[in-house]
C-alpha cells in the first residue's frame, strides 16, 4: 500500500515512515510537514492511505480533511 504522511513534526513523520516501510513492508510515497502545502499535494497524490495530524498550525487536520473530501476520490 502507498501512504502519504502529513504532520508538522518531522520526528513523527520519520518514525511513522520507518514503521510503515520496515515493519509492514509498505511504501511511503509522500511526506509533508507543511499542512498548507499538503492540500495541493493531496489532490494529485496517488496513495491508498493518508495519515494526517489533527493539530497543525495554519491548516489543522480536520479542516484539511473537510476541505479535500469533495475533491479527492475515495
Amino acid at each position: 500500500m502507498k501512504f502519504y504522511i502529513i504532520d508538522d513534526d518531522p520526528t513523527i513523520t520519520m518514525i511513522l515512515q520507518n514503521i510503515i516501510e520496515e515493519d509492514f513492508n509498505n511504501t511511503v510515497v509522500r511526506v509533508n510537514n507543511v499542512s498548507s502545502k499538503a492540500y495541493n499535494e493531496l489532490l494529485i497524490a496517488d496513495v491508498d492511505i493518508v495519515l494526517i495530524d489533527l493539530l497543525m498550525p495554519i491548516l489543522d487536520g480536520v479542516t484539511l480533511v473537510q476541505k479535500s473530501i469533495n475533491s479527492v476520490p475515495i
